[in-house]
């Protein structure tokens, strides 16, 4: 077995975590300048700043420090990623919904879907109406181009 740890890779999982792209942004999770992080990965001293993060997160810390799931971790690398392509206040609204679903608390839960199936069929309403309006704006145009074609002269201007 090997015991070195691959500062690199960790680095790699927080920033799919937390949708950054530089080690400076890594380093601004503890408030470290660009160059002192630098130092402590090179120095190989930042396992604990690294291991408080992931119990902070609640992360599985098996896979953060070596990129191998436990047999009860779910596979959340899609949904990571995902959440990345996000705005950030739909980032922090899967927070708090992931947050409220981990929780584990049923009537919090059932709550939570009842509103969220109240939520799709306004949207649903939402994008049938704006399907309709689009609808009718093109046979609007339609309606203009017969009445043209009907009598040129009334809509060319001349006459």
């Amino acid at each position: 077995m090997n015991d070195t740890v691959n500062y690199s890779e960790i680095i790699n999982r927080i920033k799919s975590i937390e949708c950054l792209r530089h080690n400076k942004d890594v380093a601004a999770i503890w408030d470290l300048s660009e160059t002192d992080f630098s130092n402590r990965k090179r120095r190989g001293t930042l396992l604990s700043l690294l291991v408080n993060y992931g119990i902070n997160k609640g992360l599985d810390l098996n896979w953060l420090i070596t990129g191998r799931q436990s047999a009860t971790q779910v596979n959340n690398d899609a949904g990571e990623s995902l959440t990345c392509q996000l705005s950030p206040d739909a980032q922090e609204a899967f927070r708090s919904i992931r947050r409220i679903l981990e929780s584990g608390d049923k009537a919090t839960i059932r709550t939570l879907r009842m509103h969220i199936t109240t939520f799709e069929k306004s949207f649903e309403m939402y994008q049938d109406n704006l399907t309709l309006k689009n609808d009718i704006a093109l046979l609007k145009v339609e309606i203009d181009k017969l009445k043209r074609q009907q009598d040129p002269k009334r809509h060319t201007g001349t006459g």
